[in-house]
């Protein structure tokens, strides 16, 4: 898909809503997971990785 038409997603706080959301993002035709955030690295992690089994691809690890 040609680079401009792709969604790059970032996603703040790692909560019970971001995660059903990185679960279906592999569905979408155009979305791309590219950041995980959150206070706590641990769990900035842990959604990034969560992310990259339901088949998101180079979600960026991250806390801020």
């Amino acid at each position: 898909m040609p680079d401009a038409d792709v969604f790059r997603w970032a996603v703040l706080g790692p909560g019970s809503i971001a995660r059903r959301f990185v679960r279906e993002l592999p569905a979408s035709r155009t979305g791309v997971l590219v950041a995980v955030g959150s206070s706590d690295a641990a769990r900035a992690r842990a959604l990034a990785d969560e992310a990259e089994a339901a088949g998101g691809a180079g979600a960026a690890r991250g806390a801020g």
